[in-house]
C-alpha cells in the first residue's frame, strides 16, 4: 500500500471521526436540552435548597496592605491566565474526548447485545462485525430518537411556547442525523473498518 493510499485513508477515517464527533456532541445537546425542559419545574419550584434562609451579616471590604501591594496583583494575573490557558486546552480536547467515548460507549453495548442476539451461537468474524455495526447504527439512532421522545412529556416554561420547544429538540435531532449520516457514508465510500469509526 503506497504512502499516498494510506494518506487518504488516514484523512478519510479522521473526516469521518470528526462527523461522528459532531453526531455525539449533537446527541449531548439534545439529552441536555430535553432532560433541562424536563427537571425545569423540580429546579424552580423550591428554591431553598438554592437560597440561605436568613441573611447573612453584610460584608465590609477593608483596605489591607496584603490586598493593595503589587505582589498580589502579579499573582492574581498568573493564577488568571493558568485558569484561562487550562480552560482553553480542556475546551480544544472536549470534542475528541466526547467522540472517543461515544464510540466506546457504543461499541460496548454492541459488544454486549451480540451473545444476546445469537443466543451464544459462535459467528464467524465477518458476520460478526456486520452484526456489531448494525447494532451500533442502532444505538445511535435510539441515542438520536430518544430525546425527542422525551420532548412528549415536557410541559413548556412560561417564556417559551411548545412549538419552540419542539423545533429546537427537532432541529438538533436533525443536526445529529445528517452528522451521523454523512459519517456513515465517508466510510462507505472510503472503505473504512467500521471498527474504527466513532
Amino acid at each position: 500500500m503506497s504512502s499516498a493510499h494510506k494518506t487518504k485513508r488516514q484523512t478519510s477515517r479522521t473526516a469521518a471521526n470528526v462527523f461522528g464527533t459532531l453526531g455525539y456532541l449533537s446527541v449531548l445537546l439534545q439529552w441536555t436540552w430535553t432532560l433541562l425542559l424536563l427537571c425545569y419545574p423540580l429546579l424552580t419550584a423550591d428554591h431553598s435548597f438554592l437560597l440561605p434562609d436568613t441573611p447573612t451579616e453584610p460584608f465590609h471590604p477593608t483596605n489591607d496592605v496584603v490586598t493593595s501591594s503589587p505582589i498580589t496583583a502579579v499573582i492574581a494575573i498568573a493564577v488568571t491566565v493558568f485558569v484561562l490557558v487550562v480552560t482553553v486546552i480542556v475546551i480544544a480536547r472536549l470534542p475528541k474526548q466526547i467522540g472517543k467515548r461515544g464510540a466506546r460507549l457504543t461499541h460496548q453495548a454492541a459488544d454486549t447485545i451480540i451473545p444476546i442476539v445469537t443466543k451464544h451461537k459462535p459467528l464467524p468474524q465477518k458476520k460478526r462485525r456486520m452484526l456489531s455495526y448494525r447494532i451500533v447504527l442502532v444505538a445511535k439512532s435510539a441515542f438520536t430518537v430518544l430525546p425527542i421522545i422525551g420532548l412528549i412529556w415536557v410541559v413548556a416554561p412560561y417564556p417559551l411556547t411548545s412549538p419552540v420547544v419542539w423545533a429546537i429538540g427537532l432541529y438538533c435531532a436533525s443536526w445529529s442525523i445528517a452528522y451521523f449520516i454523512i459519517q456513515q457514508a465517508i466510510g462507505f465510500f472510503a472503505k473504512i473498518d467500521t471498527r474504527q469509526l466513532w
